[in-house]
């Protein structure tokens, strides 16, 4: 593994309907996102 040369943030929020994911950069930009159900 090698080191980033900028500190990324990778978000992930899993809730009851849905798994969310974010990449967001050093400035608050969102580079992606994405989104799937959770099953039951």
């Amino acid at each position: 593994m090698t080191a980033s040369p900028a500190p990324y943030v990778l978000a992930l929020d899993e809730g009851t309907t849905n798994a969310k994911a974010f990449a967001v950069a050093p400035d608050g930009t969102i580079l992606s996102a994405g989104s799937a159900p959770v099953p039951v």
